[in-house]
């Protein structure tokens, strides 16, 4: 697994060649104070034309189907992922854990559409055990100043959106750079960067609700490297068998209840986040990333792998549009 490391000197992540290799050093140039909107634009036009020119930029649809592999301290879950973006404006993440008894565990579907952003659960009932907190207060899309980063309490906490918004923006600028769906993303190169086979350009990406992240990308293949950003310190929760439910409302409340108990925890600290995109094949002329790698502070957290993409097909409105039961 590629290994980077913070340059504190210029507050770029940079790269470096896998463990046995010397630490990468600073960039030689500069780094511009509020980066180069016209370099960025010029590196995402190049990045475009690799990864496909004009059946990229033609996309209507896409779709994609794998497995997802989580890392819960010391346990681990595996299931099924499937992606789904139906441009210009909808775009969905799908995750079905499996259980230790190998039946379907929860089903979690994260959807943009629009300006809207929501999540859909099903199947989060079941025994006890752990599950892990990724984010936390504030969410995993910020740093210091980023909407509800601050102490507990109702006023402080970020709206869902923000977080699902953000988890989704990270996915795509990896698989879609140039797509609609990052229209209101701001980009602006600010360096360059050792990367273990070369020089990585380094963009920094900017949005609405303070989203911030940092995009790598190869300057001789022209493809997304890895996206680094903060966010809240993952935590394990103890999570006990719920009881039986009479009802949906009976079980909405439980399950609320539980969410204001999380809530009224003091915030976990900032941590380096990392996505790596690998793997990168031709799916009908157009090149995609088939493994996904997420690691928090150097360790590995979850791992897609993506067994096939379709381009074009027909996908309906109604799968990107919240259920009217949540």
């Amino acid at each position: 697994m590629t290994a980077w490391v913070s340059v504190a000197a210029t507050g770029v992540a940079m790269a470096q060649a896998p463990a046995a290799a010397p630490a990468a050093e600073a960039a030689s140039q500069a780094v511009p104070a509020k980066g180069d909107p016209a370099k960025a634009k010029d590196v995402l036009a190049a990045m475009t034309k690799a990864m496909g020119g004009d059946k990229l930029t033609a996309l209507k649809s896409l779709t994609a189907e794998g497995e997802a592999r989580r890392v819960f301290g010391e346990r681990e879950m595996t299931g099924g992922i499937e992606l789904a973006a139906m441009l210009p404006d909808a775009f969905q993440v799908v995750q079905v854990m499996m259980r230790p008894d190998g039946m379907a565990g929860p089903r979690i579907a994260q959807t943009l559409n629009g300006a809207d952003a929501f999540r859909d659960m099903t199947g989060m009932g079941g025994g006890g055990g752990f599950m892990m907190r990724f984010g936390g207060p504030g969410g995993p899309g910020g740093a210091p100043g980023a909407p509800g980063a601050g102490g507990p309490g109702g006023a402080n906490r970020q709206d869902p959106a923000i977080a699902i918004k953000a988890d989704l923006y990270r996915t795509l600028l990896g698989i879609l750079p140039g797509s609609p769906l990052l229209s209101t993303l701001t980009f602006a190169h600010v360096a360059e960067a050792e990367a273990p086979n070369g020089v990585a350009d380094v963009i920094d990406v900017t949005g609405p609700d303070n989203f911030r992240a940092r995009l790598f990308v190869d300057q001789a293949e022209h493809r997304p490297l890895m996206l680094s950003y903060m966010m809240r310190q993952p935590r394990m929760v103890q999570r006990t068998p719920p009881p039986q439910f009479k009802n949906d409302e009976e079980r909405r409340a439980y399950f609320e209840e539980m969410r204001k108990k999380i809530e009224a925890e003091p915030p976990p600290p900032l941590v380096e986040a990392n996505v790596f995109y690998t793997d990168f094949k031709k799916v009908d002329g157009v090149t995609l990333p088939h493994t996904i790698t997420r690691q928090v502070e150097g360790k590995v957290q979850e791992v897609w792998t993506i067994e096939k993409y379709k381009l074009n097909v027909p996908l309906k409105a109604e799968q990107f549009q919240k259920k009217a039961s949540n």
